[in-house]
């Protein structure tokens, strides 16, 4: 330390070292605040972030939960479909030997748009669309060649051509003869 000269009065130098505690007291207490505003404001925004980010999840869990439900729907109707065509496949077992024969003999220019057995369990319904009026009767003549098949409606509707035209076919089975076919 550096000695210095003080020609001041023990008063004034009384009053001199007074005055810069207060000003060092001063300083160290704006910087305790300021410490305290900063830590303060970090501490709010982190509360804030904090809140932003619990909502964000509440919502998303929210979103889930709701996802979940439609999906569980989703695979209970799907299910039920799957019971009934199971159901439905096992009370009619000679139907799902006999589509195979339906899908071969199909000629080209002509689109299966859906099989449907009706009630009476020895009737098929078919509902195609075709490009011409020569493939629907081509395909009507396949039909009635198998050997499972008594005989085939088809509507004169069948025969009224548009383009792309839809032609339908009642697939008659033969009688079951104590269960051969």
């Amino acid at each position: 330390m550096k000695p210095e000269i003080n020609l001041l009065s023990p008063e004034a130098r009384g009053l001199r070292m007074a005055l810069i505690a207060a000003h060092r007291v001063n300083k160290l207490l704006y910087a305790i605040l300021g410490g305290l505003a900063v830590v303060l404001m970090v501490y709010g925004a982190s509360w804030w972030a904090n809140k932003i980010i619990l909502s964000s999840l509440d919502n998303r869990l929210l979103q889930q939960g709701k996802e979940r439900v439609e999906i569980e729907q989703s695979i209970r109707s799907l299910n039920s479909t799957v019971q009934a065509i199971d159901a439905r496949i096992t009370a009619n077992p000679r139907w799902a030997v006999h589509i195979q024969d339906v899908l071969t003999v199909l000629p080209s220019g002509i689109q299966i748009m859906k099989l449907e057995l009706s009630e009476s369990q020895s009737v098929l319904l078919i509902t195609t669309k075709a490009a011409s009026g020569d493939v629907v009767v081509q395909y009507q003549h396949a039909l009635e060649a198998l050997g499972w098949v008594d005989h085939v409606d088809a509507p004169l509707q069948n025969f009224a051509r548009s383009p792309e035209a839809i032609a339908t076919f009642t697939v008659f089975r033969k009688a079951d003869n104590g269960g051969i076919l």
